[in-house]
């Protein structure tokens, strides 16, 4: 389902975004 993987990858997005935030990189 390419729906599902479009929704994990978003997923994935913000969970990177978080950290990259966190780090402060």
């Amino acid at each position: 389902n390419q729906k599902k993987a479009a929704e994990l990858l978003g997923l994935t997005y913000h969970q990177l975004r978080a950290l990259l935030k966190k780090h402060q990189i």
